[in-house]
């Protein structure tokens, strides 16, 4: 699928939105203008912080849309999905796709792999390199906390390895070999 950005990649701790959409037949390019419109349009809604449009190839029988949203948290994606001009925008739109559109939240790792251009990697390359990070992080928290002596004895250990694995892969660790291994993932 092409896409089409609207905005800077989002970062890594926003609150991100899938929606597919599916124009009806011969209401494919009237539905890709509004939705570039609506598109940019939204940017302005307060805790917006991304938009990315994914349409169907240039030649393929494929007539489904996606939109790639991204806010500050979830309590902005809430306020844009209730307002006014969400709601003008489904009315508008009522005419131009099949059904109702699916919507669905990205949580964890999905973030790291998402790729609007694309489907994403195969299972077996996300698997690879969660583990290729989660392995020497365990290995990492759980020798600095053998190394302070923090005696919370071994589930207390466990608990509090895991808990800094979580956010050390979060924040740092997941990010950076995504971006490393990019080329390899997308292949």
């Amino acid at each position: 699928m092409n896409e089409s950005n609207n905005t800077a990649p989002p970062k890594d701790t926003d609150f991100h939105i899938a929606i597919t959409r599916i124009a009806l037949p011969g209401k494919e390019k009237i539905f890709e203008v509004a939705l570039r419109e609506f598109a940019a349009e939204s940017l302005e809604f307060p805790g917006t912080t991304g938009v990315h449009i994914i349409r169907p190839p240039e030649g393929s029988s494929s007539r489904e849309f996606g939109i790639l949203r991204s806010f500050l948290d979830k309590a902005h994606a809430d306020e844009f999905y209730d307002s006014e001009i969400f709601h003008h925008w489904m009315a508008k739109t009522a005419g131009l796709t099949e059904a109702e559109s699916i919507k669905r939240e990205l949580h964890g790792l999905e973030c790291f792999f998402r790729q609007p251009a694309s489907s994403g990697p195969p299972r077996w390359k996300m698997a690879l390199v969660t583990w290729v990070g989660v392995f020497p992080t365990v290995v990492f928290w759980i020798a600095a906390l053998n190394e302070f002596e923090i005696s919370f004895g071994m589930v207390g250990r466990i608990g509090m390895a895991t808990v800094l694995t979580v956010i050390t892969l979060t924040w740092a660790v997941m990010p950076l070999l995504v971006r490393a291994l990019s080329r390899w993932l997308e292949r």
